[in-house]
């Protein structure tokens, strides 16, 4: 089924769809969990069927930009997180992170 898609008669049509499954804009639309499913249902499949032959010149323009992709959301999520707020106001200082040492939902709602 999926080796279909590196077949020779495939072969002149898989620069194009490369280009669409790959276009930022494309990727940039989609939610976290479309995005989740992309990669474990499309490019997980893509990459396992892939005969390593073809490695080089199928994957590698694929993969690229894809964690190029995950690197720019995962900059983007955690950037709230990781960054600093300016000045010195206690009152705007992050609350340190601690453990959560307790035995039920409730207690640590």
């Amino acid at each position: 089924g999926q080796r279909a898609l590196y077949s020779p008669e495939v072969s002149e049509f898989f620069p194009q769809i490369v280009s669409v499954v790959i276009d930022p804009e494309n990727l940039r639309s989609m939610e976290h969990r479309q995005c989740t499913q992309y990669l474990k249902q499309f490019v997980e499949i893509l990459m396992l069927s892939c005969p390593p032959a073809l490695y080089s010149t199928h994957l590698a323009p694929l993969i690229g930009p894809i964690f190029e992709h995950v690197r720019y959301r995962l900059e983007i999520s955690w950037a709230p997180i990781l960054q600093q707020p300016a000045g010195n106001n206690p009152a705007m200082l992050p609350t340190p992170c601690k453990p959560l040492f307790v035995t039920d939902c409730e207690s640590a709602a």
